[in-house]
């Protein structure tokens, strides 16, 4: 039977970033294998947050798009916990109405922003971890 020894080490760069490796020794080859278990955890949590805003979003948009009963709880209380994000792009553009339903346009152009603005924080917290080329 094989015997298996876990370690984990912290590793941290100059820049302060945190790698979590992991390593996994077997008693029967003695082979250790390694693999990044968290390449950074703050990357992980802003897109948790991202992916739960834009599903507040996309249900709003689906509930306006679906004419829903704003007097219901459940699509009354979605308006209220999204409307806070939406709030900031409301002027940008003016909703379209057609036959009861609403494309709201604000909400559409603040799933867009959300997305570009996390992209461009993991992209900024990332960018020390790559080597420098020189030409």
């Amino acid at each position: 039977m094989a015997t298996h020894i876990y370690r984990q080490r912290v590793v941290t760069a100059p820049e302060g970033r945190r790698q979590i490796y992991e390593e996994r020794v077997s008693e029967d080859t003695g082979v250790a294998q390694q693999a990044a278990v968290s390449r950074y955890s703050g990357i992980g949590i802003l897109y948790a947050i991202l992916d739960l805003v834009e599903i507040l979003l996309a249900a709003r948009l689906i509930l306006r798009l679906l004419a829903a009963n704003p007097g219901n709880a459940f699509v009354s209380f979605m308006y209220q916990i999204s409307s806070p994000f939406v709030a900031p792009f409301r002027s940008a553009l003016a909703p379209t109405v057609t036959q009861g339903t609403v494309i709201e346009w604000a909400t559409i152009l603040a799933m867009i922003v959300y997305a570009i603005v996390v992209y461009a924080i993991v992209r900024l917290l990332t960018a020390p971890s790559r080597p420098a080329t020189r030409v």
